[in-house]
């Protein structure tokens, strides 16, 4: 025994080997407000009478906050309306609740939605015409003022809620906010959650007229992150966004050298930035980071991400990774043919996303704008050529959104010549393992 030199990589890797996947381990963790700063902890604290506005970083906990005060406000006998914009954030943060409210499960008085499907439940319920068009945004601002006018018509006519707490609201609309905070009751308790630097959707300046013109709350901490994924993301800030946040005085991700709550093992920082010049080599990069993550770091593949920006760049490489692995790989998605005119697709693609939850054990594989609000132990990106870039400050948006999803490992696969410019400016950041 005494002749065995054993290096500390090796037990690293033996230790991902006969773990479970890290998503797992912290489903077992009931996490309290004794794991939050003092700043978050004053957000958990039901407020009656106060709509309150929280600006906050990514990964500074904000989801986390709402799912405390959620279940405080639930064992106070409260009913509680959490609303987001994606289908999919609204299956994390119904995990998040459960991984803080004892016994394990949902309370009964909490609703989890997010707004669209709300909107269309409380029209067919009043037989309001739900019109929708994904390329027109009066249509749909047309069928909100519908239900506004409505519900001020017949308060009572449909639930109403003590509390209402909103995640991602930078997504949000003024009218929806007015039609949202319609369904509160006397108790007149709300909280808005916003992080303007994850503005993937090119929504104008948020103007919440009626809530009140203090201060934003501030949340600037970082603890999703490592330090090393917090300076890439705060110089692609500085890089790409400008002072976006200058309003909120969040302008960039403050370095923390605290833990939200304890894990089996430390988290292995990496970053790796490959840049190619075509699709084949980036699929082929991309199959070389999971072979990567597999053999030489025994990460189980459900610990794993592939954010794209376009479903159908998501379906070849999907249709790639699978052949690579003689389909002995298996993959949760949310792809869709969006260039598809069968109505059917527009079910699929709701299906696959409601299906795609935190806890499945399986490689994850999804746009960027549904992953937003989410996290994973590795994240790899592929980027757009720029020349696919439709919007390239919006485009900016969502690649600042991808960087900050990452808990240990991050691997970007870069086909924009725009961003070249940035790895040679911050190399110093990135492994050389990969780099080209």
């Amino acid at each position: 025994k005494n002749n065995i030199y054993c290096k500390r990589d090796w037990v690293s890797n033996f230790k991902n080997w006969i773990s479970d996947p890290l998503h797992y381990i912290e489903s077992k963790i009931i996490v309290s407000e004794k794991d939050l700063d003092i700043k978050q902890r004053r957000y958990t604290l039901p407020e009656p009478g106060v709509i309150q506005k929280l600006s906050g970083v990514a990964g500074s906990g904000k989801t986390k906050v709402i799912a405390l005060r959620a279940a405080k406000l639930a064992n106070l006998g409260k009913k509680v309306l959490i609303v987001c914009f994606n289908i999919t954030l609204k299956n994390y943060i119904e995990s998040e609740i459960v991984s803080v409210h004892k016994p394990n499960i949902l309370p009964n008085n909490i609703d989890i939605n997010h707004f669209h499907e709300y909107l269309k439940l409380y029209s067919e319920e009043r037989k309001i015409p739900y019109l929708f068009d994904d390329n027109d945004d009066e249509i749909e601002k047309e069928t909100i003022i519908n239900c506004i006018k409505d519900k001020e018509k017949n308060p009572e006519a449909t639930n109403n809620y003590d509390a209402i707490l909103i995640d991602e609201g930078q997504d949000f609309r003024e009218e929806w906010f007015k039609f949202l905070t319609s369904f509160l009751t006397n108790n007149q308790e709300a909280l808005i959650a916003i992080d303007l630097k994850q503005n993937v959707y090119g929504r104008e300046k948020l103007i919440l007229r009626g809530v009140g013109q203090g201060r934003w709350g501030l949340l600037n901490k970082g603890y999703r992150l490592t330090n090393l994924h917090i300076k890439i993301a705060n110089n692609f800030s500085k890089s790409f966004l400008g002072d976006v946040n200058k309003d909120n005085e969040t302008l960039y991700i403050e370095e923390n050298k605290d833990k939200q709550y304890s894990l089996p093992f430390d988290p292995e920082p990496e970053a790796k930035w490959i840049n190619v010049n075509n699709m084949d080599k980036a699929r082929t990069k991309i199959l070389n980071v999971l072979n990567y993550l597999d053999k030489e770091k025994k990460h189980n593949f459900s610990d794993t991400t592939i954010l794209v920006s376009e479903h159908k760049d998501g379906i070849e490489l999907k249709k790639f990774i699978l052949n690579e692995f003689k389909n002995k790989i298996r993959i949760s998605d949310i792809f869709i043919n969006k260039s598809s005119r069968d109505p059917r697709d527009k079910i699929i693609e709701k299906q696959k996303k409601i299906l795609f939850t935190v806890r499945t054990n399986k490689l994850k594989m999804c746009t960027i704008k549904s992953f937003k609000g989410w996290e994973r132990r590795n994240i790899i990106i592929l980027t757009m050529a720029d020349e696919d870039q439709i919007n390239k400050q919006k485009y900016d948006f969502e690649m600042y959104t991808s960087l900050t999803r990452v808990r240990e490992k991050l691997f970007i696969i870069n086909l924009s010549e725009r961003y070249k410019e940035f790895i040679k400016d911050n190399s110093s950041l990135f492994s050389d393992q990969l780099l080209n």
